[in-house]
């Protein structure tokens, strides 16, 4: 999956909240959170990749029995 296919994957999970903003100079501001909490994580990264894979990595941590999360293969977990 790329970079672009994993961020709609964790924009559609209803339980997960993500947003990436382009801060400038290639820096990217990376959201993590739910409906309930608001945004948990803020993370200032150096590429849209890294937001990505950051926000993934945080699903996982927060989010372990989210949709987006048990359809990871087994490997990625």
């Amino acid at each position: 999956m790329d970079v672009t296919q994993e961020l709609r994957a964790l924009e559609q999970d209803p339980q997960i909240v993500v947003s990436v903003e382009f801060l400038g100079r290639g820096i990217c501001q990376a959201c993590i959170g739910d409906i309930s909490h608001g945004y948990r994580e803020i993370g200032k990264l150096d590429s849209f990749n890294a937001a990505v894979e950051w926000l993934s990595e945080k699903a996982r941590q927060n989010y372990p029995d989210s949709k987006y999360v048990r359809h990871l293969p087994a490997l990625a977990r």
